[in-house]
Order: C-alpha cells, then structure tokens, then sequence
C-alpha cells in the first residue's frame, strides 16, 4: 500500500467513489478514541503529529478489492481467474507441488500449472484438511491448534447524507470525518464480556459493532444499541456527546435505512507447519499458507490483516534470498515457516490469553483457562497504567499494531511505569 501515491485516487475512486480516502495531511488523521473499563485511554500521537501513520479506511470488502486491483494494476504478468480450488496436483515421488486443480462457475474442473503455490483461502484452510494429504504429504494432525472463544458480532450500517455532515461534526469530537467515534473494550478481570465499537469510513458509513464473548446478542436498531450501551462496565464514564450521537441516530433511523449482519467467527486456530520437520512429516518446498489458512485470529482484536501482511513480507523476504537459478531446489516452505513463526506468535499468544480470561472460552486440548495467565495479567497491566501514562500506552499501541517488537514491553520506563502502577495504583 506505501507504494500508492495521491495520484492513485482518480483511479482508485473509479471503482470505488468515495469510499476510498488515502490519509496524506495533518486533517485526515485517524484518532484511535480508544476506552479501557470506559475511562477514556491516551491516543498514541496528538492530532495532526506528523509522525502518525497513514491511514486506508474503508471497510474490509472494499480492502480486499482494492488489493487485487492494485495488484492487476502494477503486475501485468497477473491473471485473476473465478473458481474453486478443489486440490494440488503432483508428479510422482516429487518433493514439490506441479499445480492446482480448480473448478470454475460453470463446474468444469481444470488444471493450473505453477512452480509455486501460496494457500490464501482463509479460514476453510484447505491445505491442512484437504489438499496436502490428497497430494501424498503427510503431518502430525497435532500441528493445528485450535480453541473456541464463542465469540460473536453484530453490525449496522448507515450511509448519513451529506446534509448532515456539517450537523454531525458539532457532535463527534473529531469532526465528521474516517476514524474511530468511539471505542469501548472489555476488562476481563471486571466481569464485563461485552464490547462495541463505532466507526465511521470514508464515504460516510457509519457502522456500530457491537461484539461479546459468549454472550447471545444481536442490537441493530438505535433504541436497541442505547440499553446495551447504558449497561457496560464502565458506562457511568460514558460522554454526553456519544449519547447525543445515538439520540440523533434514532430520531433519522427511517430515513439511513440501515442494513445489519451477524457473525460468529467460530474456533480460532494455528497450524505450526514451523513443526514439521522431515521427521514427522514433510511438507512441498514450494508452497506455503499465509493469513488464516495458517492463523485465524480473533476479529476482535483487529490484527488479521496487519498478520497477513507480516506474512506477506516475510514471504517477499524469503523468495530475494534465493537466487533464480537454485528456486527448483530450495526448499522455500520450510524457510518461510522458520521465519514466520516467530513473528506471529506474539499475536497469537496474547490473543488467546486475553479469550481465556472470559469464563465461556474453550481452551484448546491439553490446556485450561489458567494457561498463560501471567501473560493475561501483565497485558492488562499494561493497558491500565497506558490509562495514566500515555508512553505506555503508545507502546501498547505500537506492539499490537506490529509496527513495534513486543521487547518495547520490557524497556525501563515503560516496564517501571507498568509495575509502579500495579503496585501503587
């Protein structure tokens, strides 16, 4: 995405109209507006701090479209074709994948020759639970990790004309403008398995999510959302202009006609094909999994498309180390995993740490909600003094966000100020 400039828009904006807005002032900014047991949390830089990262908002639809556009864009070598992939072809005794075997809309199957496969068909994880096998690669079944944290969401979108703008500016703090309008996260440790967030896209949609772990829930309409919203944890630290906001919402809510889904994103899982080590199994050198064919992370949390870019580049970094005329050799899969593995755990350690501390959650085999608890209860430490200390909750932020190491944890001043706090208050 860094290699797309202001001059992109205009073609940008042709498939997508407003949706698509490309931060690249000071005005454009979007604030965090994030809340720990509803006491308000330190954004991570000031308004119009030139060191803020640039930001894409729109919704994750129009991301993953306007990926594949760029990318037929920038590659003219690149083909999208619609189908299914439906298994893996193989010479015999090969150590490598020859291709893919794909079903189209009209239900004809054919075959796709290629000297290197990458599984990116998300969560249905084909490779571990079909297509490997079928091409005579085997692997311990344990690799796949899985839990269930029972966690669900619901969501309403409304489309707010232009004519009201300049009203909802008065209201939300940062103006009518892409961003965050409020943000409320669960403390765990308080009880509380309920979450909602609201926020608002370019090209005027405002969606209001509201998501809860092991709690049944689906408000959509305006006069359903306000009682959710009163009963959180924490509502007495609720702003009056946030209420404002939904008193407006439900005097126009004929008129945005807003349309809402649910989603239970069920069992969360890892297959640490890192594991796999000739041993055991083996694995063909060229291929790989990235995003949730490998890892499905919590929605919640926000982190599955920074994760698949981390596996994106950690790919692209692998694939320059090799040169051209040994990649028939190399074995690429096995060199992929060593290094992506590591990068990823952090996110998925803490996310699983952080599920287990809701009572509904079902650990994975072998492990109970006890597992990993430290690490539950320094994450929260750590999210209570950023409550006080901004820095902290700047490296919070960073760590979370993958733009920092998870060390940044340990350095002196933020870790004197996490213990301080826990001790002291």
């Amino acid at each position: 995405m860094k290699s797309s400039t202001t001059s992109d828009i205009p073609y940008l904006t042709h498939f997508f109209g407003d949706y698509v807005v490309f931060v690249e002032n000071r005005r454009d900014q979007v604030i965090v507006r994030a809340r720990m047991r509803g006491i308000p949390v330190p954004d991570p830089y000031d308004e119009g701090d030139p060191r803020a990262p640039k930001s894409l908002s729109i919704t994750r639809e129009h991301y993953e479209t306007l990926i594949r556009r760029l990318l037929v864009r920038s590659r003219s070598n690149v083909k999208l074709i619609t189908g299914t992939v439906t298994g893996y072809t193989r010479d015999a005794g090969a150590s490598g994948l020859t291709g893919v075997t794909i079903r189209s809309p009209e239900l004809q199957e054919e075959k796709l020759s290629g000297q290197f496969v990458v599984d990116a068909t998300g969560p249905q994880q084909i490779s571990y639970h079909k297509c490997l096998k079928q091409a005579g690669f085997d692997f311990p079944s344990s690799i796949r990790i899985e839990y269930d944290p029972y966690m669900s969401y619901s969501q309403s979108v409304r489309v707010i004309p232009e004519k009201y703008h300049g009203i909802l500016s008065k209201i939300i703090p940062q103006g009518f403008k892409p961003g965050i309008v409020y943000c409320q996260a669960p403390d765990w440790k308080s009880g509380e398995q309920r979450a909602i967030y609201v926020i608002l896209y370019s090209g005027s949609l405002l969606n209001i999510c509201m998501g809860a772990w092991d709690v049944a829930l689906r408000p959509h309409t305006i006069a359903e959302v306000k009682p959710f919203v009163t009963s959180l944890y924490g509502a007495e630290h609720i702003p009056p202009c946030f209420l404002e906001l939904l008193d407006w919402l439900e005097e126009h809510e004929d008129e945005l006609s807003p349309s809402s889904t649910y989603v239970k994103p069920g069992p969360l899982s890892w297959i640490r094909y890192q594991d796999v080590d000739g041993k055991n199994g083996t694995l063909p050198n060229n291929w790989v999994a990235i995003g949730d064919a490998v890892m499905k992370l919590n929605p919640v949390y926000g982190q599955g498309c920074s994760k698949a870019n981390v596996d994106a580049i950690t790919l692209d970094a692998v694939l320059r180390a090799i040169p051209s005329m040994n990649f028939g050799t190399a074995n690429v899969s096995s060199r992929f995993f060593k290094a992506e593995g590591p990068r990823v755990t952090g996110c998925w350690d803490g996310t699983k740490s952080n599920d287990y501390g809701y009572m509904g959650t079902k650990p994975a085999d072998g492990e109970t909600l006890d597992y990993d608890k430290s690490r539950r209860e320094f994450g929260r430490a750590i999210q209570m003094a950023g409550i006080k200390h901004r820095d902290v909750q700047s490296a919070f932020w960073h760590v979370i966000m993958f733009l920092a190491p998870g060390s940044d944890f340990m350095s002196p001043w933020v870790l004197g100020k996490v213990l301080f706090n826990h001790l002291i208050g």
